[in-house]
């Protein structure tokens, strides 16, 4: 699958759980001390015919799906025709200086991507995560999403 800057599966940002579980295979909501998720499984049906099955979870906030984080568990897997999947993906240096040249702005950090543009967060190898840009400003997307520098890193 070739992901891009706009959520492509039939999964809604500021829909509510009941709409978006509506839309799961199986899914549970997990209410933790910090925050509750909602975490299920959407299939469907590939091009070749064949069945694909994506697991997505998300935060949950005043009853919304406000991200929608897809976790890979297949190859092949690309955002903007850069590999991002568990077996063809680049580092998270590599994979930026990727995107870069897209035109795509990209914060890197240690373990992943940031394009705050696109309100997109990606872990290559792992998942893709779209934020709901109603919901969350630019300044709380990058507050949650961008880690400070340390003493010492670069």
């Amino acid at each position: 699958m070739n992901f891009t800057t706009t959520l492509g599966l039939p999964f809604h940002l500021g829909k509510t759980v009941e709409e978006n579980s509506a839309l799961l295979d199986d899914f549970f909501v997990n209410e933790k001390n910090f925050g509750t998720d909602l975490e299920g499984f959407l299939t469907l049906t590939g091009t070749d015919g064949e069945e694909d099955t994506w697991k997505i979870v998300s935060t949950v906030e005043d009853g919304k799906c406000v991200t929608a984080r897809v976790d890979f568990d297949k190859d092949n897997v690309t955002f903007l025709d850069v590999p991002i999947g568990p077996d063809n993906s680049l580092d998270v240096a590599e994979t930026a200086v990727a995107l870069q040249s897209r035109g795509q702005r990209v914060i890197a950090q240690t373990y992943d991507l940031v394009l705050p543009e696109h309100f997109i967060t990606i872990e290559p190898r792992s998942s893709i995560c779209y934020w709901d840009r109603t919901y969350w400003t630019p300044e709380e997307f990058l507050k949650e999403t961008v880690q400070p520098r340390r003493y010492g890193m670069q």
